[in-house]
């Protein structure tokens, strides 16, 4: 997945902690196998190519499936802000390879000249709108090409904890890259205990810090997967890197997945319409602005 990845589970003994573990590991292989798109040979590779050479319906399989199904939702529930049909303008604004890749090559001059990708005018159809799900059939026009990111961090984090959960464990701890999702509880059989960190000094205090039995977490952030000319979060109104003033969101949310799109959502709507759209969504959130000013939202009871 292009980041660090952690899996935790709570058993009654050693070995049954080893062996939910050893599930969780076992979806991250999988989840990584199937939605990279840095590999020619994964199923999303293998979907996007499909769509070429005309509109085109493509059988998936389940774990595709769940993928495609969160890109759609993501989409009508952040309103359009998170988009997994924007990966032409991802590749434009320099983001062609894994990121682990990006920082150890010498690629800053070429990823500074990418040019950017024009957006539909208003009042034209969004690529994304034109995929839809049928139990394991994904259907979608000519060229449109998607990409996991953000989505797939946050709904593979959600499914492997789930499948550690499944396979006997008391409590599971997932973390793919800063979107976590907890369930249960810890090895001294509390609530595990899940941190903002501050995007603008990962070494300085956190920013908060949260007890929870099942609940997700996730920090969009341009502080982090950035390179000269640009960064990884790409404004759909204008298909280039996004110009927020906000440097990091983290959200506190039901799930791994939910957080994720709401933070991300956040971050490219900017300080002014975030607040009152996290709040209404009932997300607890810490917005950290490029002024270095932080805005807390809190979520409402009831």
């Amino acid at each position: 997945m292009g980041t660090d990845c952690q899996v935790r589970a709570t058993c009654d003994s050693a070995s049954e902690a080893i062996a939910a573990v050893d599930v969780g590991w076992q979806g991250v292989v999988q989840c990584e196998k199937s939605w990279t798109r840095f590999t020619s040979d994964s199923e999303l590779t293998r979907l996007n190519n499909s769509a070429e050479h005309g509109p085109t319906t493509t059988e998936v399989s389940d774990l595709m499936a769940a993928l495609v199904s969160a890109m759609v939702w993501a989409f009508d529930y952040s309103g359009g802000w998170v988009d997994a049909s924007l990966l032409p303008e991802i590749i434009a604004a320099g983001y062609d390879r894994d990121f682990a890749e990006m920082v150890t090559s010498q690629a800053g001059e070429e990823i500074e000249r990418a040019p950017g990708v024009p957006r539909p005018r208003n009042g034209q159809r969004r690529a994304m709108e034109a995929v839809s799900l049928d139990g394991n059939q994904v259907t979608r026009s000519r060229y449109v090409s998607l990409d996991s990111g953000g989505v797939g961090k946050g709904l593979a984090a959600d499914l492997i904890a789930e499948s550690v959960m499944a396979a006997g464990a008391r409590g599971a701890l997932v973390d793919l890259g800063g979107d976590i999702r907890a369930i249960g509880v810890d090895q001294h059989a509390r609530a595990w205990t899940v941190q903002a960190v501050d995007e603008r000094n990962p070494q300085a205090p956190e920013l908060a810090e949260w007890d929870v039995t099942d609940a997700g977490i996730a920090t969009s952030s341009v502080a982090r997967r950035r390179w000269s000319g640009g960064h990884h979060l790409i404004d759909p109104r204008t298909g280039l890197p996004s110009q927020s003033d906000l440097l990091a969101v983290t959200v506190l949310h039901r799930d791994a997945l939910t957080a994720e799109v709401a933070a991300k959502s956040a971050l490219l709507m900017g300080r002014r319409g975030a607040v009152d759209w996290l709040r209404d969504r009932g997300a607890t959130a810490l917005l950290t602005g490029t002024d270095n000013l932080i805005t807390r939202v809190e979520r409402a009871d009831g």
